[in-house]
């Protein structure tokens, strides 16, 4: 009679389950398609289920035939091998804890009511295999997972400062105020966060202007407006409600307004012999005199638009750039721009106990100040060309002699940088040529050949030295209830996510991306939306010599769940699937063979 149930049972899970795809999916024809590979994939799941099926019964004809045990041990053992059944069952179909609990709950109180009204052994099977169908059935189709029974990758790829391609600038000429992020100025004051989940005022919020409150779309907590608000908001309410993506000016206690470039130069015999080191040098000077060029070719167009200026706007009539210029090799050398001094170098030979010789403003030289310091630094830049010819032989005390053995101390000379930039920022441009092998962040380069018979390939993309994994970038991901963060995805670079869900990485342009993989949990419920926000903090690098200043560009994104599967296959983005499929590839390069990795793409695609 049991078998026979557990015959019974297993037709009639196939029948709802073809039932329930067929009206998920919409068109037969797409069903009867992928029918062939389901159904297999479902015969194998099914055989191990009928396995349990069979076990779960010997077990309790084994404990019927025990005579001297009372009817509520005999009930209670019973309940506990059903417990263990839908156990089985929820490891062979891919359940979640959470959800082999709510099938624990929902037994046990079917249990319950079979234990009080029914008493004949023939209805006693009847109600148990009438759960098995309804309710494992029922779990099985909610909650197995649409996504994962796609085999589609859930996840979201973010480029923060991508450039508008041609025909979306060619929609933007023609409506000239489109042409620019919505930009909010919270300079004076924090910018309005959730309280509960610090995400930002977004266009899905809801704001009661009557309880002066509002609504966080990803937690839904209702937070006050302060009144001193209100001015912002009567003025920006527009913006911040109908774009997805807007920028916020925050206050900071950086000195952002004048843009530091420090340019950080290898000065080795090999980067002098092979004339790498003047050409950078006359680089630098060439792209001094492009921009004295386009300063004058655009100072028609720029007068005309400071006539509509006030003379406190956020535009002043010149741009404060400021370069400074460092050298290394076996020592450190940092050029003297000082105006009242002559033509030095201060040279840093302890380089275990690194420090700034010579006062900030020393450092760097405004070129944009007035001519003389142009002047001055294309001097100056011409004489260090002429050192490094041996033309100056007798100035050694503004340059000293290249270090003859090829010491490069680059680890040491950008920890210097980022120490001259820590408190006013500012961007770090480094030229070298020779692999670092003397001081902090020094590589040992490993010659030998012998490999021992063991496979090094993967060894190959290990990070050598972790001294450069300090230096990184600062977003945050933010979710609705049900959705989290599993990785990072960023080319072959370490992430790092701490417990808030902050991420860390080097520094990203235009051309970057960045990946995040999610998952979802049976929180979210069908046809339901739910909301994403992108959070990175920057300084803005704008023309038309917009003062610089800190700001946040927040992306805010809605999307809708479905457990149609026809919708989900249509409604996916395949350039975001290979750019996941890529970086996963680039990411597993570390631990895997090529060989190894290749079948698994091959087996990703096949599925």
């Amino acid at each position: 009679m049991s078998l026979f149930l557990t015959f019974i049972y297993a037709l009639l899970t196939l029948f709802i389950r073809f039932i329930y795809q067929l009206l998920y999916l919409n068109l037969f024809i797409t069903f009867v398609y992928g029918f062939v590979y389901n159904f297999v994939y479902k015969l194998y799941k099914f055989c191990l289920c009928l396995f349990c099926f069979i076990v779960y019964n010997l077990f309790m004809r084994i404990y019927d035939s025990k005579l001297y045990f009372c009817l509520f041990q005999l009930y209670f053992i019973k309940f506990l091998f059903t417990v263990l059944f839908i156990l089985c069952l929820s490891i062979v179909y891919g359940f979640y804890l959470y959800q082999f609990f709510l099938l624990f709950v929902y037994g046990f109180i079917l249990y319950f009511i079979y234990f009080l009204f029914v008493y004949k052994f023939c209805l006693q099977w009847v109600v148990l295999w009438l759960f098995m169908v309804v309710v494992i059935t029922l779990f099985m189709a909610l909650f197995m997972g649409f996504l994962n029974s796609t085999h589609l990758p859930f996840g979201i790829s973010i480029q923060p400062f991508a450039q508008f391609n041609q025909n979306q600038i060619q929609n933007q000429n023609q409506n000239q105020n489109q042409n620019k992020i919505p930009v909010i100025d919270f300079s004076e004051n924090e910018p309005i966060i959730c309280r509960r989940c610090g995400g930002y005022l977004s266009p899905f919020s809801k704001i009661n202007e009557f309880e002066n409150n509002w609504e966080c779309s990803l937690c839904k907590t209702l937070n006050s407006i302060p009144s001193y608000y209100f001015s912002i908001l009567n003025q920006n309410i527009h913006q911040i409600t109908s774009n997805q993506l807007i920028e916020i000016i925050i206050n900071s206690n950086q000195n952002i307004n004048e843009f530091k470039y420090l340019f950080i130069i290898e000065k080795t015999q090999k980067m002098i012999e092979s004339n790498i080191f003047n050409l950078i040098i006359s680089s630098i000077l060439k792209i001094i005199e492009n921009q004295n060029q386009n300063q004058n070719q655009n100072q028609f167009n720029q007068n005309q638009f400071n006539q509509n200026q006030n003379q406190n706007d956020l535009f002043p009539k010149k741009p404060k750039c400021k370069i400074g210029l460092i050298t290394f090799n076996k020592s450190i050398q940092i050029y003297n721009f000082n105006q009242n001094s002559r033509f030095e170098s201060e040279i840093i030979t302890d380089i275990d106990d690194i420090f700034i010789p010579i006062p900030e403003s020393s450092i760097f030289i405004d070129i944009y100040e007035n001519e003389d310091n142009k002047n001055k630094l294309k001097e100056y830049l011409n004489i260090i060309i002429s050192s490094s010819l041996n033309e100056n032989e007798n100035d050694n005390n503004f340059i000293d002699d290249y270090d003859k053995s090829n010491h490069s101390s680059f680890g040491v000379a950008i920890e210097l940088g980022s120490l001259i930039l820590q408190k006013s920022g500012g961007k770090i441009i480094t030229f070298n040529s020779t692999l670092p092998n003397y001081g902090k962040g020094k590589f040992d380069l490993n010659l030998n050949s012998n490999s021992n018979q063991k496979e090094k390939e993967k060894f190959n993309f290990e990070i050598e030295n972790q001294h450069y994994q300090k230096l990184e970038n600062f977003m945050r991901l933010r979710t609705s209830q049900g959705i989290k963060i599993s990785n990072v995805l960023y080319g072959m670079d370490e992430v790092i996510m701490n417990q808030n869900s902050e991420i860390f990485l080097p520094t990203i342009d235009c051309d970057q991306s960045i990946t995040f993989l999610l998952e979802h949990d049976s929180r979210l419920k069908n046809q339901t939306n739910i909301y994403i926000q992108f959070a990175m903090i920057y300084s803005n690098n704008k023309q038309n010599n917009e003062k610089r200043k800190r700001r946040i560009r927040i992306f805010n994104l809605e999307l809708k769940t479905s457990s149609n599967l026809k919708e989900i296959f249509e409604k996916a983005n395949q350039e975001v699937i290979i750019s996941i499929l890529s970086k996963n590839t680039a990411k597993e390069i570390k631990n895997y063979k090529i060989e190894e990795i290749k079948k698994r793409i091959i087996k990703k695609c096949e599925k």
